[in-house]
């Protein structure tokens, strides 16, 4: 089997893709082409030309009458005759390329005398002129598969004007769906199907109804109307177009699907441009929205002119993001679940980011049991931590790691014992990514290189939710005012406005909580959903200080950069006043070792705006004869931490002891050859110094594991509080009044 032919015509609109759909134009060798009713047709498309993408025509391009029949060329001239107007004329007019954009299926007027007796020449010389425009295709740039049946079968000599698919084309569809899904998976999961036939799968009310309904008209239906529909929603086709009764009409109808679910097919008739019926001269407009959305436009000719207006909402966008989120999107394995719960709790100061996931009633939708399941997150800032599964007894579940983090991405994959299959499964997913979260923009921007001022969370759907609920727990007292539903699809980079409309009034704010709630009633696959909120600008809009304060914090790191100049007059007090408070702490018995050893490393940052995070502005180490060049961004490293959350952080790294600043700790650039930090205790430094804008950092380390320091595993031992504490006050004097001094200022008020 061949691959059906893929046409590349691009779109003139990119929100949106407009068919014009005509039918029965009933040409005979005596129609003038320049006619009323045809000029009329052209300038109408002329007028609509800005618009239309393609150009469809179902059935019944001439009229096969008797006399063109008993002319020996009669049917020709009118198969040309029609040719020429399609192409020269109304293709001309609607500004598209025939080649790619006009596609044409016969009517039983165009094999049978008639439209009754089948006739072996017609059927010939149809062929020869319009059989390029009768295959199937892939618009890609379109974002349709747009598919051709003829249902003229020869099945008896004469016919009515009744119609049959043939069993054979139903099956060559089947094959063609199946190849396409295989060869262009994205497409096909995101593509309007659109299938072009001349008789009517369904009946149509409105002509069995009136009094003057003509004879015999349960002829006129496709015979295998069943048979066609089932193997229509097998292959989910979204929209069938017809002809043939001369009346334009419209239905929607749902069918149920081997996958215990509902597929509705519009199928959409046109009236005739070339012979009037039971209505007026005709045809469609049918224009699908980037978000699937289908709406029809019936124009009409009235006196001389086509008059529009009269529209139809075939399918809402509601309706249409529905039917889209029952498709499997690639060869992904892919489950779906009942109901997908998120919870994402904000840790103050820190602002890590606590995952706690539920899937209830997973069930695999491929055939084959999912055993793995490969994945890459994304995070400019924050480090991800492990994650663990919670799954009932006989269900083992576990997440392992690919490698190391890669320009902000890791990959992993999930691995399920047994194979989860078509059993529902029920399943929970903890994990933490460690400074996630930011509390005002410059904080984000420096943990981002510059690339993003605003802060959100957001969920991938990759699989099937019937219902996905995300909720987002703030810091008491940072929760934000506003908040905002951004969603994007990644094939695309671009923004679903129309889905952030739907969701806008499902975000809900709970301030009493400091929490905001996202409900998603079927998301659809493969889209990012995010909850984004605005951040104030920096820490003196944060904390709302006033100039006198601003200054002073401003000059306090202005003094503390100076120390990395070489001829600095401040670096000798400086560094005096570093090693005053080495010795002061080593004096201390707490902090002395129980074998002499009085390693202990002091660490001075201040911060660089320019630079966008801590830079080293002094260091006593007997390790470390130079600054290390390195910028330490926001939330990264012990100090890192400490800084961004306003708070002490400690490490203590020995065995079967593990504190909060372990999942933060790193070596530092350019000294990795030195054993690692068995004891870090880092202080931000601020002004003002209980609650001010952040300046920079200091840091007590050791690499001993019989060092002092290791005394600080806070909340282990009542003394190791009392320990904690007074280092804490020690520290904080010497800044306000030592290093104050050093730097030329007055004491800092503490």
């Amino acid at each position: 089997m061949t691959l059906l032919p893929t046409a590349q015509p691009l779109p003139k609109h990119k929100d949106r893709v407009v068919i014009a759909h005509i039918s029965d134009l009933h040409f005979t060798a005596s129609t003038d082409r320049g006619g009323p009713i045809w000029k009329a047709l052209c300038e109408d498309f002329q007028r609509i030309s800005t618009d239309v993408d393609l150009l469809a025509v179902t059935g019944d391009v001439i009229d096969s009458s008797v006399p063109d029949n008993l002319g020996k060329n009669g049917v020709r001239n009118a198969l040309q005759k029609v040719r020429n107007y399609l192409l020269q004329d109304l293709c001309t007019a609607a500004a598209v390329d025939p080649s790619r954009c006009l596609m044409v299926v016969p009517g039983n007027h165009d094999f049978r005398i008639t439209g009754l007796i089948w006739k072996k020449s017609q059927f010939d010389l149809f062929h020869r002129e319009f059989g390029c425009y009768f295959s199937p295709r892939l618009f890609q740039n379109l974002g349709l598969s747009v598919f051709t049946f003829d249902s003229n079968s020869p099945d008896r000599p004469l016919n009515f004007a009744s119609g049959l698919v043939d069993k054979n084309d139903l099956i060559e569809h089947s094959g063609m769906v199946r190849e396409i899904t295989e060869n262009h998976p994205q497409f096909w999961s995101n593509c309007t199907r659109v299938v072009l036939i001349h008789h009517h799968p369904m009946p149509i009310a409105p002509t069995q109804h009136r009094e003057n309904a003509q004879a015999g008209e349960e002829f006129m239906l496709l015979k295998n109307a069943g048979q066609f529909m089932e193997q229509m929603v097998k292959t989910k086709m979204d929209l069938v177009l017809h002809g043939h009764r001369h009346y334009p009409a419209y239905s929607r109808v749902s069918f149920p699907t081997s996958e215990g679910m509902a597929h509705s097919i519009a199928i959409v008739g046109a009236g005739s441009v070339g012979r009037a019926g039971d209505d007026h001269l005709s045809y469609n407009v049918v224009t699908i929205s980037r978000s699937k959305e289908l709406r029809l436009e019936r124009r009409m000719l009235t006196g001389v002119t086509y008059d529009g207006g009269k529209f139809f909402v075939i399918s809402n966008y509601e309706e249409a993001r529905e039917k889209s989120c029952q498709t499997k999107h690639d060869g992904r394995p892919q489950f779906r679940v009942d109901k997908y719960l998120r919870v994402d709790t904000i840790c103050a100061g820190s602002g890590d980011a606590v995952v706690d996931e539920t899937f209830y009633g997973a069930q695999s939708l491929s055939a084959d049991p999912i055993s793995e399941m490969p994945r890459t997150v994304k995070s400019r800032s924050g480090v991800f931590g492990e994650w663990v599964y919670e799954t009932p007894d006989g269900h083992k579940i576990e997440w392992k790691w690919d490698g190391p983090p890669t320009d902000g991405n890791r990959r992993g994959r999930t691995t399920l014992d047994p194979p989860l299959g078509k059993d529902p499964l029920t399943f929970s997913r903890h994990g933490t990514t460690f400074n996630a979260i930011h509390f005002n923009q410059k904080d984000r921007l420096d943990s981002t290189d510059q690339k993003d001022k605003e802060e959100w969370t957001y969920m991938n759907t990759r699989h099937i939710y019937d219902i996905a609920v995300l909720q987002v727990n703030f810091p008491r007292d940072s929760f934000p005012k506003d908040f905002r539903v951004e969603v994007t699809r990644p094939d695309e980079k671009t923004r679903d406005y129309q889905e952030e409309e739907f969701l806008r009034h499902r975000l809900t704010r709970f301030p009493s909580t400091s929490s905001v709630v996202l409900t998603l009633p079927k998301p659809i696959p493969d889209c990012s959903y995010r909850i984004r909120w605005d951040l104030p600008a920096n820490d003196n809009e944060e904390l709302n200080l006033d100039a006198v304060d601003q200054g002073l914090a401003a000059n306090i790191v202005r003094k503390l950069l100076s120390l990395r100049e070489p001829e600095s007059p401040l670096r000798e007090p400086v560094q005096k006043a570093l090693a005053h408070l080495r010795d002061t702490i080593l004096s201390v018995p707490t902090y002395s070792s129980p074998v002499g050893d009085d390693q202990l490393e002091l660490e001075l940052f201040a911060y660089d705006a320019q630079a966008g995070g801590l830079v080293f502005v002094a260091i006593l180490s007997e390790h470390i004869n130079q600054l290390p060049s390195c910028v330490i961004k926001p939330g990264r490293y012990v100090v890192g931490q400490a800084f961004r959350r306003r708070e002490e952080v400690v490490l203590i790294n020995l065995p079967g002891v593990r504190t909060e600043g372990a999942a933060y700790y790193e070596p530092i650039p350019g000294t990795d050859h030195l054993p690692p930090h068995t004891a870090i205790f880092s202080l931000p430094l601020f002004y003002p110094i209980r609650k001010g804008a952040k300046v920079g950092a200091l840091a007590l380390c050791s690499r001993s594991d019989t060092s002092g320091l290791l005394c600080l595993h806070r909340g282990r031992l009542e003394k190791d509080r009392a320990a904690f504490d007074a280092l804490r006050v020690q520290l904080a004097v010497w800044y306000a009044e030592e290093l104050a001094e050093a730097l030329g200022l007055k004491p800092l008020a503490v």
